[in-house]
């Protein structure tokens, strides 16, 4: 009764118009268009839309940090927990991937 499957309603024709004549015919513009692409437009100076991006550093403060917690851990756990942070995760987030990634 409750949570069946629903009917679904048949797909509805367009009317035809009458004596061939039809007021819905496609726009001379539209029908001759062509999608444009990037290159044809920009050339050579078409770079593909891939732009080069600045890699963040590490603030002051986190370089600090990582400085002092650097007399706790090994070389490999503060070069992964620095490529985390310059990727937008916070030290606490850093620290604990890189614990369970390389260790101590």
């Amino acid at each position: 009764m409750y949570g069946g499957k629903k009917k679904k309603k048949p797909a509805q024709k367009m009317k035809q118009c009458p004596n061939g004549e039809c007021q819905h015919e496609v726009p001379k513009r539209v029908a001759e268009s062509k999608k444009i692409k990037p290159k044809e437009v920009f050339g050579s100076n078409y770079s593909g839309g891939k732009t080069a991006t600045k890699k963040k550093g590490l603030t002051k403060r986190q370089e600090d940090t990582l400085k002092k917690h650097s007399a706790h851990h090994t070389p490999k756990h503060m070069s992964e927990m620095r490529k985390l942070m310059r990727g937008g995760k916070t030290f606490s987030e850093a620290h604990k991937i890189a614990m369970k990634k390389v260790g101590k």
